[in-house]
């Protein structure tokens, strides 16, 4: 039988919402009994309760019959004490939850990523919930001034609501909005009664995760933010294979995992029903929804800054529920009808048959496409699949710079790298004639910037057979509907006299947001492959990207 884990409630709100005078009326009530607070100071809670008799150092008994500690250093380490210290006796057992109050200005994403993916803690607490009391009449200003805030209102599974019979109608309307806007997923409580305590103790002691707990987000309301906060949700039409959905969110963290704040959902997999959750980088162990009807519809529900739910969407369907483009085109075989601005350059064998080694043919055709992008980053999920130094050594090829050299000069960076199949997410889902606009992904001049395409697979009668192509990227390059399947590397390089421009804010970057949410080019690593850096260009950002981080075994 496993061992229970300790339940961790967060207790959470701005300074003076009213967060102790929620949890002295929380331990007046016999469902909290033999629970244990940890709060900052034992002199600054105020807890009305008796004190009957110390246990321990820095912990008292209340008479409530639950224990109390201060918390004065840090918290990893007191929790650790405290685990050490219930299981050798040395603290009587706790039969309720945990409850930590925070601050008022803390963040609630540090404690949860500490406590859920601690070596230690990870084995002995699980968070129950969060809990965060938010201030009918200043909350608008907290947000504001205090991005702690605000998390703290994103990440809460319940929203207590204070101050509620002194705010006006008018401050009432606006911080249900925002409620609305950061967390409409949360329950809302208001406590003004013993009854109104009651349900909230219910809901803190019996929170399950089941599909009548995962409600539709509100519409969203404007806010003045730089990035907004906002909620979207889309329905699930098919069984998901679980390997997918993890290659999903792995994908999903590393190119906007700063901006998913919260993602719940009910998911039917192919073992099963189960509800997901996640906090930022941090996603939580399935469950197992019993009570969920087949005939339902799984759905995924997300509050995020600035993620896009048309882009989001397309990622999952075309990983999870393999809905990718079926665009076949072939780059026009007939040299007479290319350009003249194409520069065809004859290239060894030898790179050729590496190439189709590191990226076989049936190996391409059967991988997601946002596997394809940065295959030179050694750092990324791709380079689980392909070999991306050996990909960074022939990015880095004489016979490749000797051309390059010839047109962009002596100082050049690799500014990012691709595969591109059929199922390259930017071709036409019409698979008639397109046109691929790289220089709209990528943050430079394009003027100042190639792109050099390199044959993966031998077909017969095509230019690719002996030969490259390099064209400026203010160029276009014109496809054609063909009934042949092709692929090719694609590296991209410009002048490093040239900013590589990281902004979020950059158009290129915006736009490769949107049309490619999980390629984000403003984190790609790039490299000095000739010459000297005129531009003072950031080499390291981008490198070590965040990976999604999984509670115990979610698998």
């Amino acid at each position: 039988m496993p061992k229970k884990l300790l339940e961790i409630c967060l207790l959470t709100g701005a300074l003076g919402s009213g967060k102790t005078t929620l949890l002295n009326n929380l331990l007046s009530n016999t469902k909290l009994q033999g629970s244990m607070v940890l709060v900052n100071e034992f002199g600054d809670i105020g807890l009305d309760h008796e004190i009957v008799r110390e246990v321990a150092e820095d912990v008292v008994l209340l008479s409530s019959g639950c224990l109390c500690c201060s918390l004065k250093g840090d918290l990893r380490d007191e929790l650790t004490v405290i685990v050490e210290d219930l299981g050798s006796g040395k603290l009587p057992p706790v039969s309720g939850p945990i409850i930590i109050e925070t601050t008022g200005l803390a963040d609630p994403i540090p404690i949860l990523k500490l406590i859920n993916s601690d070596e230690v803690l990870q084995h002995h607490m699980v968070i129950k919930n969060v809990i965060t009391v938010v201030d009918a009449i200043s909350i608008q200003a907290q947000v504001k001034e205090f991005p702690e805030v605000e998390n703290q209102v994103a990440f809460a599974d319940i929203l207590v609501v204070s101050k509620t019979d002194l705010a006006s109608i008018a401050d009432q309307s606006i911080s249900n909005t925002i409620m609305d806007k950061l967390n409409p997923l949360a329950r809302r409580f208001e406590v003004r009664t013993e009854d109104a305590i009651a349900d909230l103790i219910n809901s803190i002691t019996s929170l399950n995760k089941t599909a009548n707990s995962i409600p539709t987000p509100k519409r969203k309301n404007n806010l003045n933010h730089e990035e907004e906060i906002s909620s979207f949700v889309f329905e699930i039409e098919r069984t998901i294979k679980l390997d997918d959905f993890f290659l999903w969110i792995q994908l999903l963290v590393q190119s906007q995992g700063e901006r998913l704040l919260r993602m719940k959902g009910i998911i039917p997999f192919k073992d099963g029903t189960y509800y997901v959750h996640s906090t930022g980088y941090l996603f939580y162990p399935r469950e197992p929804v019993r009570s969920f009807s087949k005939r339902k519809r799984g759905k995924l529900i997300f509050i995020s800054r600035g993620l896009n739910k048309e882009s989001i969407e397309t990622s999952f369907r075309s990983i999870c529920e393999n809905q990718t483009v079926t665009t076949e085109s072939v780059i026009k075989s007939d040299e007479k009808l290319m350009p003249a601005m194409f520069k065809h350059i004859d290239i060894e064998p030898t790179i050729i048959k590496k190439l189709n080694i590191i990226f076989p043919k049936n190996k391409i055709n059967h991988m997601c496409p946002y596997l394809f992008w940065g295959v030179h980053n050694p750092w990324s999920l791709s380079s689980n699949y392909f070999d991306s130094w050996a990909v960074l050594e022939i990015c880095e090829d004489e016979n490749i710079l000797a051309e390059v050299r010839k047109i962009l000069g002596t100082n050049i960076n690799l500014i990012g790298s691709e595969i591109i199949t059929e199922k390259t997410p930017w071709l036409s889902h019409e698979g008639d004639i397109v046109v691929a606009k790289e220089a709209s992904y990528i943050p430079v001049d394009a003027k100042r910037s190639l792109a050099c395409r390199i044959p993966l697979t031998d077909c017969p009668g095509s230019l690719f057979n002996s030969k490259i192509i390099l064209h400026k990227l203010s160029q276009t390059w014109f496809c054609k509907k063909n009934s042949g399947k092709w692929a090719h590397l694609v590296l991209y390089f410009s002048d490093s006299n040239m900013l590589f421009n990281r902004s979020n804010s950059h158009p290129s970057n915006i736009y490769s947001s949107s049309q490619r949410p999980l390629a984000n080019i403003a984190a790609m690593p790039i490299w000095l492959v000739s010459g000297e850096d005129g531009a003072n260009s950031n080499y390291v950002t981008g490198y070590d990207r965040p990976k999604a981080e999984w509670f115990t075994n979610s698998a």
